[in-house]
């Protein structure tokens, strides 16, 4: 019960033996949506405690079926050997899987990013109406990817929520964490729906920092003595972002991290790239509706296959790590000629050279996806 109590909204799996066990409404929920018998156990007079349980070695299948379905799942292991141990053997919550915190090669899609994001609004004045600095961060764990950004409001941007809301798409989010999400702003909801975000995206509601609280826990997380490295001063939006996504994946992936001298803090996911800064202006922005009408990239909502998008025109990656970077460029045209202008240069290159662009292909057809290997 202490250890469901930590995790709550979170299916507790409960390792007993061969199997993963669940109690109580995670045993009926589980039993619903896996089609699972459910039986029940006496805890005392009168009184039976429901269960449902998987063998272990069906966890993957059985896990693929819940995230789809947006539910979290808490994974609590032996963690000690009970040959060798006297009495109960100790338990405890190794990691927590969502759909942004998936790590399961055999669940996540092969060529597709699944990012976990935070999203902060922050405002110059607090008597003021309106935001003034809106900050993202975001990570993709099964390669290590972590980036943020900071956008600002001017006369003629727009509002922050819309501009979020489409930045958060570009990245194809999985998973959103939003500080007092019950209490969101009409704008930024239809902001949300309009990017198919709402209610496609599983999104979790987390505790807020005040902008010198997050810049300690960051210093703490790092062991830095300021951010200068990671070009955060002036930031204060981003910098809430990140120490926001740092302390739910800490939450939710303790078997990942090591403790410190400190015991209040935490080192790093020791794959986990340092935040990377990121300016969204340096490429073309596209909204949802814009990637919808010019057919970029096949939609659910219209079942649009993927050989009738720009995407299955032009994708002829042999590997998984090159079928994400395609997809990034389609999704953030350049805007700079020079970059162009050297991609241009490096295609005429390979399409002239056609025996060494045979080699090179046929040598790329062997290499796993490495991003995610080495994540």
């Amino acid at each position: 019960m202490e250890i469901k109590a930590r995790h709550p909204g979170s299916v507790l799996f409960f390792r007993l033996g061969d199997f993963y066990e669940t109690f109580d409404d995670d045993a009926e929920l589980i039993a619903e949506e896996l089609n699972l018998t459910l039986t029940s156990k006496p805890m005392g007079k009168g009184v039976r405690v429901p269960l449902a349980g998987i063998p272990v070695q069906s966890l993957d299948n059985y896990l693929a079926k819940l995230i789809e379905r947006g539910h979290r799942v808490a994974i609590c292991e032996q963690l000690e050997d009970p040959k060798k141990t006297k009495g109960l053997v100790q338990r405890d919550v190794v990691r927590v899987v969502s759909p942004g915190t998936n790590l399961s090669p055999t669940t996540l899609e092969q060529g597709t990013n699944n990012y976990c994001a935070s999203l902060v609004f922050l405002t110059a004045d607090k008597t003021s109406l309106k935001y003034d600095f809106a900050g993202i961060a975001a990570t993709e764990l099964s390669t290590g990817d972590f980036r943020f950004c900071e956008l600002r409001s001017t006369k003629d941007s727009g509002n922050l929520e819309t501009r979020s809301a489409r930045e958060l798409a570009r990245l194809g989010i999985t998973e959103l964490l939003l500080p007092n999400f019950e209490f969101i702003g009409e704008k930024l909801q239809l902001a949300l729906k309009s990017e198919k975000l709402l209610p496609n995206c599983n999104i979790q509601s987390v505790r807020n920092f005040e902008p010198t609280e997050a810049m300690k826990y960051i210093q703490r997380h790092y062991e830095l003595d300021d951010l200068t490295e990671f070009d955060l001063v002036n930031r204060p939006a981003a910098t809430v972002a990140i120490s926001i996504l740092l302390e739910y994946l800490v939450a939710s992936q303790p078997a990942l991290f090591r403790n410190v001298v400190n015991s209040s803090a935490r080192q790093a996911l020791p794959h986990l790239s340092w935040p990377k800064k990121y300016d969204v202006t340096e490429t073309m922005e596209l909204d949802s509706a814009t990637e919808r009408a010019l057919e970029l990239f096949p939609s659910s909502a219209t079942n649009e296959k993927r050989e009738a998008t720009l995407l299955g025109k032009m994708d002829r990656c042999n590997t998984a790590f090159g079928r994400r970077l395609l997809t990034e460029w389609i999704r953030r045209p350049e805007l700079s000629l020079a970059v162009i202008e050297d991609r241009l240069d490096r295609v005429d290159i390979f399409h002239s050279a056609i025996a060494v662009r045979k080699r090179i292909r046929d040598s790329l057809s062997n290499i796993p996806d490495i991003e995610r290997l080495l994540g």
